[in-house]
């Protein structure tokens, strides 16, 4: 009968949606599985291309965005699925001297931080009576505290109202 056509089809898709989701829940597992492995994972990371800036200070900040899980499941230091962008944008937000920031995988279980540091081009002073200057570049980026020159070493840029213009 009809029905009993009906009650078989509906069973057969009942067990074909089970399979799948089975399927999907077995890959899914396997992928986290995998994804922990010691041997899929960072150990070591490795910084060059500084020459003011703290390697150690670089190294701790990369191992802090590496630190964790996606959705408390995959490790963030998996070799695979590190956050390169996060790494970058963690590195140049807390340390604006950095210019460029690259990432790469070297030899086993390695991260290699590549960084540009930004070259002084000029001075920006808060005002005339403060001693408070900073680095800019050439592209007119303030970047750093700057320590007392002798007048004329840098070209000086002064005005007054910016009350913290470090990252301006």
């Amino acid at each position: 009968s009809t029905f009993e056509y009906l009650e078989k089809k509906q069973k057969a898709r009942r067990r074909k949606r089970l399979a799948i989701s089975a399927l999907c829940l077995a890959v899914l597992i396997l992928v986290i599985l995998l994804s922990r492995l010691e041997r899929l994972r960072i150990k070591i990371i490795t910084v060059s291309g500084t020459e003011v800036t703290n390697t150690e200070d670089i190294t701790h900040t990369t191992q802090g965005v590496l630190n964790g899980y996606y959705f408390y499941l995959v490790p963030k230091n998996n070799l695979f699925l590190y956050p390169k962008q996060g790494i970058s944008k963690a590195l140049q937000e807390q340390f604006p001297r950095l210019r460029e920031v690259g990432l790469s995988l070297s030899e086993s279980q390695t991260l290699s931080v590549v960084v540009a540091e930004r070259e002084p081009h000029a001075l920006y002073c808060v005002s005339d009576e403060e001693n408070t200057c900073y680095f800019l570049d050439a592209t007119g980026f303030i970047f750093d505290f700057a320590p007392s020159f002798s007048p004329g070493v840098y070209f000086t840029y002064t005005k007054e109202g910016l009350t913290d213009p470090l990252g301006e």
